[in-house]
């Protein structure tokens, strides 16, 4: 929650000062929080080094960042913040990985084992991300994404998962190719700023998803209507691009 709401404060701060000073100031509340972990073991001195290692993983991660400003005029910029926010929202759809392969009839031994298979997914797609930029790409991965994640868990076997697991695969693909397209076209001073209000924005949409799955209704289908909105993100690459 701290690392939530200081995302932006942290972003625009480090565009305005030392980003030595800050990264500093970062590493020094991390190591605060973990020694008040240790010298502290008791409900009040985890929830200080939480805090503590909250703010401080913010403040490290933004110094760490190029200066940038955001080009004037602006719906392309607006909507490649906005793809870059969305994207990695879904990624919150994973927590639900395990409950869904359960759904699937998945034995509680057979379900780290699923997991996992997602998780190669996506350190393929990560892995591929640095080698393909055309700029049709990220589109393209993520529409084929959304109709991977729809077939997948309307499947009623767990086949259905081998399929999930790819649709995640080219998810953390497109991420990474929309992030990288918002690194490019950001220049002067203002870059962590702008990459904070993604950040921040990402985090929002996975508690919009989060509390989507609060829903009565089957996992299979909250899954399934949640490619929905992925298409919806596709389109927005394909306008920005025009």
């Amino acid at each position: 929650m701290v690392s939530f709401a200081f995302e932006v404060p942290s972003g625009a701060l480090a565009d305005a000062w030392s980003r030595r000073g800050l990264y500093a100031i970062g590493e020094l509340l991390t190591a605060a929080g973990y020694a008040l972990w240790l010298s502290w073991p008791a409900f009040p001195g985890f929830a200080l080094g939480f805090v503590l290692c909250g703010l401080g993983g913010d403040a490290a991660r933004d110094a760490r960042l190029r200066r940038g400003r955001l080009p004037a005029g602006g719906h392309r910029m607006i909507l490649a913040v906005a793809v870059a926010a969305l994207l990695p929202g879904f990624s919150a759809l994973d927590e639900y990985l395990p409950l869904l392969a359960r759904e699937k009839g998945a034995p509680t031994t057979a379900v780290p084992l699923l997991f996992a298979l997602t998780a190669l997914a996506m350190a393929a797609g990560s892995a591929l991300a640095g080698r393909y930029a055309a700029p049709p790409l990220p589109a393209g991965a993520a529409v084929v994404a959304a109709v991977l994640l729809a077939a997948g868990a309307l499947t009623a076997n767990l086949a259905g998962m081998v399929v999930v697991a790819a649709a995640f695969g080219l998810l953390q693909f497109a991420t990474l190719r929309a992030e990288t397209r918002l690194q490019e076209q950001i220049t002067g001073a203002a870059r962590t700023t702008v990459l904070s209000v993604s950040g921040f924005a990402a985090e929002v949409f996975a508690v919009v998803l989060y509390a989507w799955f609060a829903l009565p209704i089957t996992l299979t289908t909250l899954f399934a209507i949640a490619a929905i909105p992925l298409l919806g993100t596709a389109a927005l690459e394909v306008a920005r691009r025009r």
